[in-house]
């Protein structure tokens, strides 16, 4: 029984957590601007910008692509 409340717990935890991550996960079809000088390298696809569904923009070159902003 003990188990089963943990394995219960853990799988609601989950759960209210996939929300969250899915709000801060890059929407493809979101589209994104950035300033001409850095346009092409923030595009990149092994730079991994874009927009979240929550419509923030994020990249894992932050410093470069910092001007960007989802449109």
């Amino acid at each position: 029984m003990n188990k089963l409340f943990l394995v219960i717990i853990s799988l609601v935890c989950a759960a209210a957590a996939l929300p969250a991550q899915q709000a801060n996960a890059i929407d493809a079809s979101r589209s994104f601007t950035c300033p001409s000088r850095v346009l092409a390298f923030c595009r990149a696809r092994n730079v991994h910008s874009g927009c979240t569904f929550n419509g923030s923009f994020r990249s894992d070159a932050m410093e470069t692509c910092r001007e960007c902003h989802c449109g």
